[in-house]
């Protein structure tokens, strides 16, 4: 397991070198600057697993490092941990949609430390896992297969994050309530377009619809996620509600005007997971977390 740690200061390095000992992660290289990690990436004879960076760096911010080293091949879905000191909202969210997996605040706890670093771990074994089982395949189709209701990450710019990254920058935001508008984009006959399409057509309709939907979203910041099932979770931040309405038409003019695909016409629903308009972080993570595994869209709808 092969560990990059970056941040300007000599005594957090050296916490983070005494920690990872305490680990039992011997592979660890450590550098002072964005610069530095930038020349020893590209250095690296085999690319790191794990990666840590002080979002507060010199020079090149620690955002700005990971949103470079994210747009590397070798790094789309390395495990980033961002290590900060600060509380602010704002920032947390240009590393999450910058790539960042999770994050660390300073001043170090022992217990937090160790459980994040295990997670980004865990997190790097099973990628390497993939990376090897694709290696393996011996054709596309067995390739693209997913299961019916799988969620994986779409390309479809920095607004689309993984199911898991989504759920953690709600579940990571500092203690307080916050304006939120939590919303879902359904294909409402997913189920009948698995059936009848291969999985590489059924994925390629995912993107697709993906890649839309970036280009459509409220102007307010707003990340999205595939959560499996055909479904989108979304989230838009501030005391403005996005017309649902008017995405839904704009949704529904691409399915009209767009090149047909095989199988059934695609049918879509977009509604509100929740009326509830202040949120904790905790709080909303958890009501993505129920409305995902909910048989149904319609399961949480409140009633009139």
């Amino acid at each position: 397991m092969r560990i990059l740690a970056v941040d300007d200061d000599p005594v957090i390095l050296k916490i983070l070198s005494l920690s990872f000992a305490q680990f039992g992660y011997e592979d660890v290289r450590f550098a002072s600057s964005g610069e530095e990690a930038l020349e020893m990436i590209e250095a690296a004879a085999e690319p790191f697993d794990v990666l840590l960076f002080d979002i507060m760096l010199p020079g090149i911010s620690g955002v700005e490092l990971c949103r470079t080293v994210r747009a590397q091949d070798a790094y789309r879905a390395t495990p980033i941990v961002m290590i900060t000191a600060s509380r602010a909202h704002d920032i947390m969210e240009q590393a999450f949609h910058a790539g960042a997996t999770d994050f660390v605040n300073k001043p170090f706890d022992g217990l937090e430390l160790g459980s994040r670093i295990k997670l980004a771990v865990l997190l790097s074994d099973s990628l390497r896992r993939e990376r090897q089982a694709r290696h393996e395949m011996a054709d596309l189709a067995r390739l693209t297969a997913i299961a019916f209701d799988e969620p994986f990450k779409v390309s479809a710019g920095p607004a689309a994050l993984e199911l898991s990254v989504f759920e953690n920058a709600l579940l990571r935001k500092p203690d307080g309530l916050f304006a939120m508008t939590l919303f879902s984009v359904d294909i409402e006959n997913a189920q009948k377009l698995y059936r009848k399409t291969s999985a590489a057509q059924f994925r390629r309709l995912i993107e697709d619809l993906a890649q839309h939907l970036s280009s459509v979203l409220p102007s307010a910041p707003t990340s999205f996620a595939h959560a499996g099932k055909g479904r989108f979770v979304c989230v838009t931040h501030g005391r403005s509600a996005p017309d649902l309405a008017a995405l839904h038409a704009r949704l529904d003019e691409w399915v009209q005007t767009s090149p047909g695909a095989e199988g059934p016409p695609l049918s879509l629903v977009v509604e509100t997971i929740s009326a509830q308009k202040l949120w904790s972080g905790r709080s909303a993570a958890a009501a993505v977390s129920d409305f995902v595994a909910q048989p149904s869209r319609r399961a949480l709808l409140p009633t009139r």
